[in-house]
């Protein structure tokens, strides 16, 4: 079995806490934990770029993510398989 390459998070109610409306600190250290083992993380969320908050610690690899999409051919299953 191949090792995770990419994960993507909604933000509100899986990144955030919706009752403290915040990140906890096991998800901070979830998400460097998972940049440190090479895997990209990227938001998937309804909201607008401005409305993204900030997670202190924490840089999203949305330019990777790019590069990636810019050499792809053929996209199947909604983006769910590449190939």
């Amino acid at each position: 079995m191949s090792a995770i390459k990419i994960v993507f998070f909604d933000i509100d109610g899986t990144l955030i806490d919706m009752n403290k409306k915040r990140i906890s600190e096991k998800m901070l250290e979830t998400l460097r934990r998972l940049k440190e083992n090479g895997t990209i993380i990227c938001i998937a969320t309804g909201r607008s770029p401005i409305a993204l908050p900030h997670f202190e610690g924490v840089e999203f690899d949305v330019n990777k993510l790019i590069d990636m999409i810019k050499h792809l051919d053929e996209p199947y299953y909604n983006g769910q398989y590449l190939k």
